[in-house]
C-alpha cells in the first residue's frame, strides 16, 4: 500500500483474512491497512474482530500511527473501552 499498489494491497489483505480467519494479528494488520486506505467502517470492523480473537494490546492500539485515520471516530473509543471492560471483568482463577 505504501508503495502505491493500493489495489494489490487490498487484495492481499482479503487473502490474508481468508487464510487467517481467526487470527487476531491478521485482523489487526488488515485494520491498519484499511484505516490507511480510508476504509473507515471496514477498518473498525477488522479492529473489533482482532479484539474478539484476542488482540488486547490497548496501549498499542491507542498509539499506533497506522490507526490515526480512525482515532477520532466514536466507535474507536468504544472499541478501546471494550478492551478495558473485558480485562476488568475476568473471573479470577481458583
Amino acid at each position: 500500500f505504501q508503495l502505491g499498489e493500493r489495489q494489490a494491497a487490498l487484495e492481499w489483505a482479503e487473502r490474508a483474512l481468508e487464510l487467517g480467519a481467526g487470527d487476531a494479528a491478521t485482523h489487526y494488520a488488515v485494520a491498519c491497512l484499511l484505516a490507511q486506505a480510508g476504509q473507515i467502517d471496514e477498518a473498525l470492523a477488522r479492529l473489533e474482530d482482532s479484539i474478539r480473537f484476542g488482540y488486547a494490546h490497548r496501549d498499542w492500539i491507542e498509539h499506533d500511527g497506522d490507526l490515526a485515520p480512525i482515532r477520532d471516530d466514536p466507535r474507536f473509543k468504544t472499541i478501546l473501552e471494550s478492551i478495558e471492560l473485558a480485562s476488568t471483568s475476568k473471573v479470577p482463577v481458583r
